[in-house]
């Protein structure tokens, strides 16, 4: 099956890349208007569903009749779902049918292998349609005629016997009526008390771009591909959609950000040879807050509210004293860090650190981690000697295969900053989307 599983990972571009195929005889680029079915010669068609334009639904991107390299004298269906961008889409569902019968296909086989399968018997004859992601309900289109009982082809060289061929199968997520391969949809609106806040646009938990919000409290975000987007705003709760587009149209977004009270206290400064550290903020004793110092050394918390409050740098031993504010007024509270304490000591300022990719564990974690990774740009796998070389140390996972205790102290021992993102997958999930919110890594 490795031929099989290279197709299927050259068609995804990888886990979590980019759907291009490239294949003996036929180049195929996501995008296309029209679905490619290299099995037609076996019997395989493509029922297409009419869907209005604009409104998402489940396209046949693909459907490939298998060699006899890749298809090692088997007999299934091999299935995969994408989004509208070619990235993998993992958990989602497919229906069988056949005479008789039904059966649903949970897309979750790990990456670089195809994402679901399900075994033909003889003279079965079967149909596929996507149901999509659990708890949405978009219109497919149809495989039909999908069976094994197909004549040898050349069967003393090796060729694909009666009742031993297969087929894969790709559905993908599109916009009906979407221009092929165009960027030039806009998403734009008003973002009320909004001025200068940022506004991000994300799909499937991804950042797709983002812009500040002008002095009119009007944003633009332009360049976009046809597909469905969230609307948010960095550092709040706040957010709308999606909104649909087709790489040509516009959508227009509005949003009100809460009304910030005019009688709330703020702690400012500036830390000395600080540029680029994380500076937290206490409240009775207590992280209230933190942000990143900007590129000239200065710092703001604003909107705070009456109570016994302290500053402090991340992983340096530098803190203010305790101070009150009343609710209404300003302080200013500057820090320095000593010169041998001033910037990375490490060559990697950020390693997140998983479970061995040979197992299950690492794989899963790894998979809802690549949002995340992808939006910060940071430093990832599963060599605890690597992650020693950075400054900070993010492990993910809590199960028996990710880095326990002994990891931990380790990394300690080497002069790293150590923290864990650990709980159930959604929970993770929830803490690594909520980190990519908010921009603080």
């Amino acid at each position: 099956m490795s031929n099989l599983f290279s197709w299927i990972s050259n068609l995804l571009g990888g886990p979590f890349g980019r759907s291009t195929v490239s294949f003996p005889g036929l180049a195929l680029t996501r995008g296309l208007d029209e679905p490619v079915n290299d099995a037609a010669a076996y019997g395989v068609g493509i029922e297409e569903t009419q869907p209005e334009n604009g409104s998402l639904y489940w396209k046949v991107h693909r459907v490939h009749h298998l060699t006899p390299e890749e298809n090692n004298f088997r007999q299934h269906i091999f299935l995969d779902m994408v989004d509208e961008a070619g990235n993998r889409l993992q958990g989602g569902l497919v229906l069988v049918r056949w005479s008789g019968g039904e059966q649903v296909i949970t897309l979750d086989k790990p990456p670089g292998q195809p994402a679901g399968n399900f075994p033909m018997w003889k003279y079965q004859v079967c149909e596929v349609v996507a149901l999509g992601m659990p708890g949405t309900t978009l219109a497919s289109d149809k495989v039909t005629g999908l069976h094994t009982g197909h004549k040898g082809e050349g069967q003393d060289e090796g060729g694909n016997r009666l009742f031993h061929h297969s087929f894969a199968v790709v559905f993908q997520r599109t916009v009906a009526g979407a221009a092929a391969n165009l960027h030039e949809s806009v998403i734009s609106g008003s973002v009320a008390n909004g001025a200068g806040r940022t506004v991000v646009l994300l799909q499937e938990g991804a950042t797709v771009a983002q812009t500040v919000v002008g002095a009119d409290e009007i944003y633009h975000l332009t360049g976009l591909a046809a597909g469905a987007y969230l609307v948010t705003v960095q550092g709040s709760d706040v957010r709308a959609g999606p909104a649909t587009v087709d790489g040509r149209s516009s959508a227009t977004v509005n949003l009100t950000l809460p009304s910030v009270p005019q009688e709330q206290s703020s702690v400012s400064g500036r830390v000395l040879r600080g540029a680029g550290a994380t500076i937290e903020l206490s409240l009775d004793g207590a992280l209230a807050s933190w942000a990143s110092v900007a590129s000239d050394e200065r710092y703001l918390f604003a909107g705070l509210p009456a109570g016994r409050y302290r500053v402090g740098i991340t992983g340096a031993a530098v803190m203010s004293e305790e101070f009150d504010l009343d609710g209404r007024g300003a302080h200013l509270q500057d820090l320095e860090l000593p010169e041998a304490d001033a910037g990375p000591s490490k060559p990697l300022p950020h390693y997140v650190l998983f479970a061995p990719l040979s197992t299950v564990q690492g794989q899963v974690d790894w998979l809802l981690a690549a949002p995340y990774l992808q939006t910060f740009g940071l430093t990832a796998g599963a060599y605890v000697e690597h992650a020693k070389l950075a400054t900070r140390v993010t492990l993910i996972g809590s199960g028996p295969d990710a880095p326990g205790a002994a990891v931990e102290q380790a990394l300690a021992a080497a002069g790293c900053r150590v923290e864990r993102i650990e709980g159930e997958s959604e929970d993770i999930a929830a803490e690594l989307a909520q980190r990519i919110q908010t921009g603080q890594p």
